[in-house]
């Protein structure tokens, strides 16, 4: 995939800050200026521990005061002790994921969460620009507008709902986090990149079927499958390359676009369908538990099919 780096534009009116801490249960809003010269606004999960009654404390009546609450405040004002951890605080204690081959794995997973949830993609007037936090298992932690239109529009997009929910799924410690560019562009495209890029070329991560024998076999049967699937005109007019991996037994296991037209057009190749027919979605997790056979796989709009064995990330 030609990754595709947006300028970034840093307002020096404020900055919004968003994270849930995976600990920690409950919302905080802490308003900070001094240090900085403008508001920095965090949201914190956490549980005020110290307000929970014991079952077994005996209460006297006469301690127990009876507020005035009004019903809405009532519902909207929860009793919390404030903890001040953002995106930049997480880095500097638990760490930064900096492994290319990583990295590239967990920017899929970011793209897989985000790309189906953008549901709506009129109305952008400029790109929406963020800096975005994953853990080690994709995980998306928290996420920091960069430019002032993204602060403003967030309710735009659908990071809010993708963000890591720690009712919904075990708890995970400190851990390091990998750092992401996410740009909703003004065009309706998602893109995703690396904050600091690659410090060299990614490799796929998992066993390999290296057998010269079977890879071959394996070739002529995944190209056999897609020939025999792919129908109608193209409507593109550049080649649509991917990435393509395969079990022992020929079934597809992933599927990686490798350049920006792969993305727009995939829904005119096989692929989304075979993989939907398999595992029930269009996108999933890549298979790292056997041993899988890679494949480059390029649609040209003349509607000739090539399937080589991979050679890499170019």
């Amino acid at each position: 995939m030609l990754e595709q780096q947006q300028p970034i534009a840093v307002t020096s009116l404020s900055e919004t800050t968003y994270f849930k801490n995976k600990s920690f249960i409950g919302i905080a809003a802490i308003v900070l200026s001094g240090l900085v010269g403008f508001p920095i606004y965090i949201i914190n999960f956490h549980e005020d521990r110290s307000t929970i009654t014991k079952p077994n404390a005996p209460v006297a009546k006469s301690l127990i005061p009876t507020p005035t609450i009004s019903p809405k405040l009532a519902t909207l004002t929860p009793t919390t002790s404030p903890a001040v951890k953002d995106l930049d605080a997480l880095l500097n204690i638990a760490g930064e994921i900096t492994d290319p081959s990583q990295l590239h794995a967990l920017k899929r997973q970011v793209f897989n969460q985000i790309n189906p949830a953008w549901t709506n993609r009129l109305g952008l007037q400029q790109d929406l620009v963020y800096r975005v936090g994953v853990a080690a298992d994709g995980a998306i932690v928290g996420y920091k507008a960069i430019n002032q239109v993204a602060n403003e529009k967030i309710e735009l997009t659908p990071l809010p709902k993708v963000l890591y929910n720690p009712a919904n799924r075990p708890q995970i410690s400190n851990e390091p986090i990998a750092q992401f560019q996410v740009v909703f562009n003004s065009q309706g495209v998602l893109q995703v990149s690396p904050v600091r890029g690659y410090s060299k070329t990614p490799e796929v991560v998992g066993a390999k079927i290296t057998d010269s024998n079977i890879v071959k076999g394996l070739n002529q049967k995944l190209y056999n499958t897609v020939r025999q699937t792919w129908s109608g005109t193209p409507t593109f007019t550049q080649d649509l390359k991917y990435r393509v991996a395969v079990n022992k037994d020929g079934v597809i296991a992933d599927y990686e676009p490798l350049n920006q037209v792969a993305f727009d057009y995939f829904r005119e190749t096989p692929l989304p369908k075979m993989f939907n027919a398999i595992y029930g979605s269009n996108v999933a997790a890549p298979n790292d538990k056997e041993p899988l056979a890679h494949f480059q796989v390029i649609f040209k709009p003349s509607g000739k099919l090539e399937v080589t064995p991979w050679q890499g990330y170019q």
